[in-house]
């Protein structure tokens, strides 16, 4: 369990790096520092099945899988708990934007239902991924985890200024998403390793209890 925990949001980011780097190498003319990553899944594009439902929608419920593992084995304290759920939030998402794909080029001047659906999930994954990193970080230093908590309120910063640059008039909004993602994935990754942790030393609480009662 404890080795999953760590795992499964390794497997995810590997699986949405390798996505995303095959959709743009067999995407024509794709850039990466100026396009958004569901135009890589967008409709009428080449592959954009096999990217949205083999790529965007596996990375998600390796995601998904790894906020419930964490739900279920961490403390479940209240911060911790809203923390992860925004984790969730963001991981949900994912899939839902694969689901429902954005127009050819992402940014149509009258966005189908598909759009639509997609452009209000990704804003609302994203706003709640943001909140989930804040809250985790703020559970873990207050637990003591200074370090551990600065970083996430660094990335945290990040992902914010990040987020306010997705305007697609901006022309590196591609870099600027994907330093969001990178943002968040490098934040979980490192919480998973809290977790583990967490794990290992209540597991170690129960056992010398359970010694000292015999």
């Amino acid at each position: 369990m404890r080795k999953l925990v760590i795992f499964l949001p390794i497997v995810s980011a590997f699986w949405f790096i390798t996505t995303i780097l095959l959709g743009g190498f067999k995407h024509s003319n794709y850039q990466h520092k100026s396009q958004f990553i569901s135009e890589l899944g967008a409709t009428g594009e080449v592959n954009a099945h096999a990217v949205n439902l083999f790529g965007f929608v596996p990375t998600s419920i390796f995601l998904c899988a790894f906020v419930c593992l964490a739900i279920y084995l961490s403390s479940r304290q209240v911060k911790q708990i809203l923390g992860l759920l925004g984790i969730g939030v963001y991981a949900i998402t994912l899939a839902v934007a694969a689901l429902y794909p954005c127009d050819s080029g992402c940014n149509p001047d009258n966005p189908s239902t598909s759009q639509m659906v997609h452009d209000l999930s990704a804003i609302f994954g994203y706003l709640s991924g943001i909140v989930g990193v804040y809250l985790l970080a703020s559970d873990v230093k207050k637990k003591g985890g200074i370090r551990l908590g600065t970083v996430g309120y660094i990335l945290c910063g990040l992902t914010i200024a990040m987020f306010l640059l997705l305007n697609p008039e901006f022309s590196f909004v591609g870099l600027a998403q994907r330093v969001f993602e990178l943002s968040m994935y490098t934040w979980i990754i490192l919480y998973s390793f809290h977790i583990r942790a967490e794990i290992f030393n209540k597991s170690r609480k129960v056992g010398a209890v359970d010694g000292d009662s015999s």
